[in-house]
């Protein structure tokens, strides 16, 4: 345990000290001309440290601990792939692009051997596989959902590769995947020490797609490792802020884009950065310790639903003007403005009738 957790600090390290090294000058370089090259963007630096994490972690030590076999495959084909995802933005329209993410979401679902280690063993191997590529697909294509400014991404990110280090270290899934976080964990920590008062290079969105895709990947290698619920869980605040900008953008018809819906692009805008990271933390971390406790649960369905309700429940509890309510006020407020927007809801649908 001593070795494993020395070896994980070494990732963590390198990623963080690494990314600072080689990415600070670049923001500081665009501060002096405020002129963006291609080699000041952050997605080129992020992969380098997550490849060489991936890679690594295939060498350093002997993959016996997983369940299905992990094979190079399963290894380069998707570190490939988010290339032409990043790239995929740039050269085609919307529609192709969302096209080119669904066909890698598909590839990288189709490589995952699941076997005994099934997350819903009474449902045939077809099925499983159709239900976690609409759930990646929707993750990869509408993560930019919570990127309102890189704190509300970046945070949740790395609490989600926080959770799978501790279930790694914990032998909960193999350890691998430990090593794999903690050094993504370290990149993305770098880039947002460099712009965390002020963003001055942008977590742009071919960026956020081709990272939410690495992380997807990391928590699909878990599909047949019993613990793929867990990792479930681990994003529920991204499909909680999903729902609710569905809800305002669509069914109130508030307009706008959908990231302009959430409540974190209402945090980000109106607090700090600090405020801002502190709560989505605070949040987040809630939600990692109902992940490690469904490693216990013995239902792997209905704690990933609760999952999504409390932070629902919690995401618009964030960034109360009163700083001084109750659990019991902040509660009875949640509850109110629930009722408040289903009845909105149902005016609207009365009008259209």
């Amino acid at each position: 345990m001593g070795m494993i957790i020395f070896t994980y600090a070494i990732y963590l390290i390198f990623g963080l000290i690494g990314m600072y090294v080689l990415f600070a000058p670049k923001v500081n370089l665009y501060k002096q001309n405020l002129n963006l090259t291609l080699s000041m963007l952050p997605y080129p630096y992020l992969f380098l440290f997550i490849a060489l994490g991936m890679i690594s972690g295939y060498f350093i030590r002997p993959n016996n601990d997983f369940i299905e076999p992990l094979t190079l495959t399963r290894i380069f084909v998707p570190l490939a792939m988010s290339w032409i995802i990043y790239f995929s933005y740039v050269f085609f329209s919307q529609l192709i692009y969302s096209f080119v993410v669904v066909a890698c979401i598909g590839i990288t679902v189709w490589l995952q051997p699941i076997g005994i280690g099934s997350p819903m063993p009474s449902l045939e191997v077809w099925q499983i596989r159709l239900i976690v590529f609409v759930l990646a697909s929707l993750f990869c294509l509408s993560a930019q959902v919570i990127n309102a400014v890189p704190h509300t991404f970046i945070v949740p990110s790395i609490v989600i590769l926080a959770g799978i280090s501790v279930m790694g270290i914990i032998e909960a899934c193999p350890i691998y995947f430990a090593f794999c976080s903690a050094i993504f964990i370290g990149a993305l920590a770098a880039y947002l020490h460099t712009n965390f008062y002020e963003v001055h290079i942008e977590f742009d969105t071919p960026t956020c797609t081709a990272v939410a895709y690495l992380i997807c990947n990391l928590l699909l290698m878990n599909l047949g490792e019993f613990c793929f619920s867990s990792c479930f869980i681990l994003t529920a605040v991204f499909w909680a802020e999903l729902l609710m900008a569905l809800w305002r953008c669509y069914i109130l018809s508030h307009g706008g884009f959908l990231a302009e819906n959430t409540n974190y692009y209402w945090l980000a805008s109106n607090y700090s950065a600090q405020v801002t990271t502190i709560s989505v933390a605070k949040i987040c971390t809630i939600l990692l310790f109902l992940a490690w406790f469904q490693l216990f649960s013995p239902n792997a369905y209905s704690l990933p639903f609760i999952a999504i309700i409390i932070a629902l429940w919690l995401n618009n509890s964030i960034g109360e003007k009163d700083s001084n309510k109750t659990f019991r006020e902040i509660n009875k407020e949640f509850v109110e403005s629930v009722k408040q927007n289903i009845e909105e809801a149902k005016n609207i649908f009365n009008k259209k009738d």
